[in-house]
C-alpha cells in the first residue's frame, strides 16, 4: 500500500539539499516508488511531503542518499531529520 513520509527541518534545504540531489541524480532517475515529493515552508520550517509504492521504497531510498549527504555535510551528519509515515487510504490522480 502506498505511504505518505512527512518529515520537518530548521534549516532551509539550500545548497546541501540541491548538492545531495545532485550527486543522488534524483532528478535524472527518481528513485524507484516514488509518486511525488514536495518541499516548502511551513510555520517557519522546511517540510518535506513524499507519496510512496511502500515504506520500503521510501527506506531504500533514505538509506541511498546517507553516503551522499555524509559527503556533503561532513562529520556534522548525524542522520535525516524524524519522519512521520501513514499509509494512504486515498490516493486522487489526474
Amino acid at each position: 500500500m502506498a505511504v505518505v513520509r512527512m518529515r520537518r527541518a530548521a534549516n532551509g534545504p539550500g545548497d546541501a539539499y540541491d548538492a545531495i540531489q545532485a550527486k543522488a541524480g534524483v532528478r535524472e532517475n527518481p528513485p524507484n516508488g516514488l509518486i511525488v515529493h514536495t518541499l516548502g515552508q511551513v510555520e517557519g520550517q522546511w517540510q518535506s511531503i513524499d507519496i510512496w509504492e511502500s515504506a520500503e521504497d521510501a527506506d531504500r531510498f533514505e538509506r541511498s542518499l546517507e553516503p551522499h549527504a555524509r559527503q556533503v555535510h561532513g562529520e556534522s551528519f548525524s542522520g535525516f531529520p524524524e519522519h512521520t509515515t501513514y499509509e494512504a487510504q486515498k490516493i486522487i490522480r489526474p
